[in-house]
């Protein structure tokens, strides 16, 4: 495939660029594809003030559903996204949907984009992609049965993206309305030679404040999968029943890697356990003072 455009529905905190949607472009980079990409909350957060953004993300939450005010928000906000997918003509939509509570938006979005451009593939993973219902069917199930994708993955995308992206359709993990059984992709255990590298180079980072009061933006990595607690009131061993970290050299060569492609400074650690390995972190800390002191 040779132009992907690529959707984060990602409407959250405006606190720093969407880690998911690096995560596509990485991806598409991989694959060596042509691509857009565009966040919905950087979308909104261009068009709309900060009390209309609270009111959209204040409606996620509620059961009722989208005031008509929002609806209208929302509406006019993704006829603008169809102007741009109209002016880009891309072969492929690649989603990642963010979490259930953006369950609502993704369906207005994906009805919108099947309607304007009924022929477009569509491909969608994501946290939100994998939750499931009272009848253990994943969002991506429904949204594949209701014609609104054509693809979805369940699992990690990290080795299967970039081979789709090349054309390598039928994979573990990977359903479409062939699939009988959904499947899942298997939990990387080495995520210092499978990690899939995020690229932050296309993401426009303008609008985006940290709480930190920075004065640059903060962009995130993530260390580890998974957690070596079993808390009741957290899901992540719903996602990854292993705990699985990057070495400390790995972690600082990614971190390098977007200082120099970026100028990027700040870093937000987005693990579920920042010290799962303390082995591990104090190597990333000490290589790190290292890397600060050399410059």
């Amino acid at each position: 495939m040779n132009k992907i455009f690529c959707i984060s529905v990602d409407i959250m905190n405006s606190d720093k660029p969407p880690a998911s949607l690096a995560f596509l472009a990485g991806a598409c980079e991989k694959a060596n594809c042509d691509y857009r990409i565009t966040s919905l909350n950087h979308f909104l957060m261009l068009s709309y003030s900060q009390s209309e953004m609270e009111q959209i993300y204040e409606s996620l939450t509620d059961k009722k559903g989208f005031t008509l005010e929002v609806e209208n928000i929302i509406t006019n906000a993704l006829k603008k996204l169809c102007n741009d997918i109209l002016l880009y003509q891309p072969e492929l939509l690649l989603v990642s949907v963010f979490s259930y509570w953006q369950k609502s938006f993704t369906k207005i979005l994906l009805q919108t984009v099947k309607l304007n451009f009924p022929n477009l593939k569509v491909f969608a993973g994501g946290p939100g992609i994998l939750i499931k219902d009272e009848n253990s069917k994943t969002f991506g199930f429904k949204l594949l049965k209701e014609n609104l994708l054509d693809y979805y993955c369940l699992g990690e995308g990290d080795l299967v993206l970039p081979d789709f992206l090349r054309g390598n359709l039928n994979q573990l993990g990977i359903n479409d309305k062939n699939t009988k059984f959904e499947s899942w992709v298997p939990q990387l255990k080495d995520l210092d030679n499978h990690y899939l590298l995020p690229s932050y180079k296309k993401i426009k980072t303008e609008k985006y404040y940290n709480y930190e009061q920075k004065l640059s933006t903060v962009y995130t990595i993530i260390t580890s999968r998974g957690c070596v607690r079993d808390c009741s009131f957290c899901d992540i061993a719903n996602i990854w029943e292993k705990f699985a970290f990057r070495s400390g050299k790995n972690v600082v060569n990614e971190i390098l890697h977007h200082h120099l492609e970026v100028g990027a400074v700040h870093f937000y650690i987005a693990d579920s356990l920042i010290n799962g390995s303390l082995k591990q972190d104090r190597k990333s800390t000490r290589l790190n003072s290292s890397h600060v002191s050399e410059s």
